[in-house]
């Protein structure tokens, strides 16, 4: 405090005599006296300053309030009362089993700043931290609100620390889209509340919620970030990667974690190979509203009831990042996925030599790169399996392992905590280093051996495993450090005691990030190399990638499969879910592995799985080397019979998948999908998990079970055909379940009425099958109308989309005629030989009904005369109101031609 010039400290009269303030006795005295008063003051002040500090800090608000409702404030478990009180929370023992006892006062939180300001995008606003106890230390004091009104039918709402970065998954991992101006006309309204702070988003239209944080009020620390919202409904759908029973949400205090990890997928809850914190949410009206957290840090996510007035809960614990949603307002559940992607943009190990990358066992695979000749010869391909870990153990013959030498020379390997040594893990060849996928100069090495292995063995595609990443140790070889990283303050449920457990150490460093934040992106970041150095290997090509763990958009990159499945009808079962879950996440080429990796399927069993994986999008059948051998062959004629009268079916349909995969690459739609999302507003849909849809149009119903030769099935108020006969489904069938037979050499199919299929005459392999006649089968509503299109190129190429070669047909059908109308031609084509040189051999119609006698059924081309089709490739069957043409080649009908069939 500046003195004043009247200050005892100093002599008016005499402003330059050093001696006259404090040497005299008097002033000693008046020291003296002074000292002792402010000992005095101190000793009342202090305390009443310790007290003031403690009153600042507000006392819990714990209202009664029904138990469903609470949000726990000791999700580590093992709650008691001092405990909970200490940390500012609420206590009264639950009375029943689910609800916690620990719970979240209702002043809990933070408040807003100033003002939520309006900002050309959407709002900004400051929030203050409330003077609450922090639970888990490092609460951040004042945080950032950020709300982007990006689309009309899309949100993003961010909170993050404006003093202090922290990290968020980088542009390189996830391209989000960049903030404009505000939507004009956006379906959805955001509102504030201050004090405690919380925000709502309802769908304008209706008034439904979307997103509403009141229920549990937000935390903010270093290494604990919590949100809550209450739901639209109770029609909960996604978060992974787990084994979920079913595809609808078990809203009963159910916690799922979510962080990448290897754990075998039995049905346990744990986290496994995927990362995605997406759900989609059906309203009770059939609207459907989707939200992602875009955060890669390890979380969980509990899903409580709420109260019976009330709506359901769910709840975000994450430890790290920042709290970054997304919101997509549909309205139609494809909407919602089309919207989220559009955001997000096979030789097993055994093979190799000791399981090292980049080699291969010259003595058990002895001839390996003439098989793999003969097997492109025969119009088949080959895919190899790479694993991310290296050994720095040389190869049998005492030579250096040069994958090994190179990466240590180029640094292309996970660091330990203090960023230059290289960490050591163990996996299949034993000791092992980790690219950092993350790393530029890691893809360039990566690319470079997976060209210079293509050159010895001459793969067609990769398929990329143990890269959540997992190890065979804890850590290191040198354990972990014990710090915030390895050991936070909270511990999300996920598997295993320790943050490390059997993957890298925490505090391990990458180009991207500490592995405590990037550790999930891992097997992502390795998608993206492998797509990289799959450019490298075939320019032109497009070379499939399988990957075992994923994150939003890896589906732009690589395929999936559910992994290290087991022989039983339940994971048969699961895997429907599954298929429904991936697609919803963006990654439409997924599959189980059929008839199960471990354990040994009955011949029942694998013949049922042979069936249902018929229809899986990633097909294939794979078992441990240490079961016996599962192929069809093995078992009896019959199941022989079975298995190639199901595959030849889906070689049939490959048209139709393909030109379904053709949508899902350029408008995000789903390739497999359950029935609620074609028909959203059918309540009985909104729990149909046992049946499957391709696209829209193709219905599958499966046998799950074991000793029945029958299947239950729904079917929605629409025509349905069988897809072997054509015949409608028999009955008062519409809007109910029904009994179908099911023996054991039949799956159950159905076309739904309003659908057109390409089809194609069915080979052994997919590049004789694409040389055969094309077909078309048409199914009619009760508007005896139909629709349909067809996209065709030459099924290698990497950018025919882009370049515009490939051929779009438009397919429709009414009561009198076939239309398909040639949209987009390939370029310089199709002359003699090319692949888009097909004529139709066939037309089926279903539910079409003729006059009587003989039909007469005339085609070619829109643009000139009509010829008629011969009588002897016509058949009708009046009863069932079936049309079929046949052996139509000779008609000369290309599909590159605009062509018109009409019938009388």
């Amino acid at each position: 405090m500046p003195v004043e010039e009247s200050s005892p400290g100093r002599s008016v009269e005499d402003p330059k005599n050093e001696k006259s303030g404090f040497s005299s006795p008097r002033w000693r005295v008046v020291l003296i006296v002074a000292c002792v008063v402010v000992a005095a003051l101190l000793v009342i002040i202090v305390p009443t300053a310790v007290v003031l500090t403690r009153t600042d800090r507000l006392d819990p608000v714990c209202p009664a309030m029904d138990e469903r409702e609470r949000v726990d404030c000791h999700p580590e478990g093992k709650a008691a009362r001092d405990r909970c009180e200490a940390r500012g929370c609420c206590w009264s023992p639950a009375a029943t089993q689910g609800p916690p006892s620990c719970f979240y006062p209702t002043n809990h939180g933070y408040e807003v700043d100033g003002a939520v300001v309006k900002t050309a995008s959407g709002y900004r606003a400051r929030l203050r931290r409330l003077k609450t106890p922090t639970m888990y230390g490092g609460d951040v004091e004042t945080v950032e609100l950020l709300v982007e009104m990006q689309e009309e039918h899309r949100l993003h709402v961010k909170i993050l620390d404006p003093a202090e970065a922290r990290y968020e998954v980088p542009e390189a991992a996830l391209r989000v889209p960049r903030p404009g101006q505000a939507a004009d006309s956006p379906m959805y309204d955001v509102t504030f509340t201050h004090r405690p702070f919380s925000f709502k988003v309802t769908r304008r239209s209706t008034g439904a919620t979307i997103f509403d944080t009141s229920v549990g009020k937000l935390t903010f620390g270093d290494q604990f970030l919590s949100v809550s919202t209450r739901l639209a409904s109770s029609n909960l759908y996604g978060l992974g990667e787990h084994v979920h029973r079913r595809y609808r949400h078990d809203l009963n205090w159910k916690t799922w974690p979510i962080f990448a990890s290897g754990a075998n997928p039995f049905g346990n809850y744990e986290n496994l190979y995927g990362h995605h914190p997406f759900y989609m949410c059906l309203e009770d009206d059939g609207k459907a509203n989707g939200v992602m957290l875009l955060n890669s840090n390890a979380m969980d996510v509990t899903l409580q009831p709420g109260a019976p007035d009330s709506a359901p809960i769910v709840t975000y614990r994450v430890i790290g990042g920042v709290l970054d949603f997304y919101m997509f307002l549909g309205p139609s559940p494809e909407n919602v996925v089309q919207q989220y992607t559009e955001d997000v943009q096979y030789g097993d190990i055994d093979y190799m030599e000791d399981r090292k990358d980049f080699t291969y066992d010259a003595d058990l695979y002895q001839g390996l790169p003439d098989l793999v000749q003969d097997l492109h010869d025969h119009g088949q391909k080959y895919i190899i399996i790479l694993d991310p870990a290296i050994t720095n153990q040389d190869r049998r013959d005492g030579s250096p392992y040069q994958p090994y030498e190179d990466g240590l020379r180029d640094g292309v390997f996970v660091k330990a905590a203090d960023g230059e040594t290289n960490l050591i893990g163990e996996v299949w060849p034993g000791t092992t280093l980790f690219p950092d996928y993350t790393n530029p100069s890691t893809t360039e090495w990566w690319s470079e051996y997976c060209q210079r292995f293509h050159n010895v063995i001459p793969y067609d595609g990769l398929w990329i495993d143990m890269n959540e990443p997992k190890s065979f140790m804890n850590g290191s070889n040198n354990g972990c450090e014990s710090n915030r990283w390895n050991y936070p303050p909270f511990k999300p449920a996920i598997v295993g005691r320790i943050m490390y457990d059997l993957t890298l150490c925490m505090d391990a460093r990458q180009t991207w990030g500490k592995h405590y934040d990037v550790h999930s992106l891992y097997g992502h970041s390795m998608a993206i190399a492998t797509r990289s150095a799959m450019s490298r290997v075939f320019p032109t090509k497009r070379g499939v990638i399988i990957t075992r763990s994923s994150f939003p958009s890896t589906g732009s990159y690589a395929g999936h499969w559910l992994g290290s499945n087991k022989a039983a009808w339940e994971d048969m079962e699961w895997s429907i879910p599954a298929l429904f879950e991936l697609n919803l996440f963006g990654i439409p080429y997924i599959g189980a592995d059929i008839c199960g990796f471990l354990w040994e399927p009955t011949e029942e069993l694998c013949q049922r799985w042979m069936q249902l994986g018929a229809f899986y999008p990633f097909s294939r059948n794979h078992n441990h080397r240490e079961y016996k051998d599962q192929d069809p062959a093995v078992f009896s004629q019959s199941m022989i019979d079975s298995t190639r009268d199901v595959m030849m079916t889906r070689y049939t349909l490959l048209p139709y998948l393909y030109t379904l995969f053709y949508h899902a690459h350029v408008a995000g739609t789903t390739v497999v999908r359950p029935l609620l999302h074609e028909f959203p507003t059918d309540s009985n849909t909104w729990d149909v998990d046992r049946q499957f849809l391709w696209g829209s149009g193709l219905l599958i119903s499966p046998v799950l079970t074991p000793n029945t030769t029958t299947v239950s099935a729904y079917f929605p108020d629409t025509p349905w055909y069988d897809y072997y006969t054509g015949q409608e489904v028999e009955g008062e069938y519409r809007g109910q379940t029904v009994t179908l037979d099911a023996p054991m050499n039949k799956i159950n199919v159905h076309v739904r009425g309003g659908t057109i299929l390409p089809t194609q005459q069915p080979a052994n392999t997919t590049v004789y099958s694409r040389k055969n006649p094309m077909g078309l089968l048409v199914a009619m509503d009760d508007s005896s109308a139909a629709s349909g299109t067809l996209f065709w190129d030459d099924g290698e190429a990497v950018d025919s989309i882009e370049r515009k070669d490939y051929l779009f047909v438009n397919l429709s059908a009414s009561s009198t005629e076939l239309t398909c109308d040639v949209v987009a031609l390939p370029l310089g084509g199709p002359t003699a030989g090319h692949w888009a040189a097909l004529r139709y051999g066939t037309v089926s119609v279903y539910g079409l009904a003729l006059g009587t006698g003989t039909p007469t059924v005339r085609a070619g081309r829109v643009d000139g005369p009509l010829q008629t089709v011969a009588a002897s490739r016509v058949q009708y069957d009046r009863d069932n109101q079936v049309l079929l043409l046949t052996d139509l080649q000779a008609m000369d009908l290309p599909i590159t031609e605009s062509l018109r069939f009409s019938w009388t």
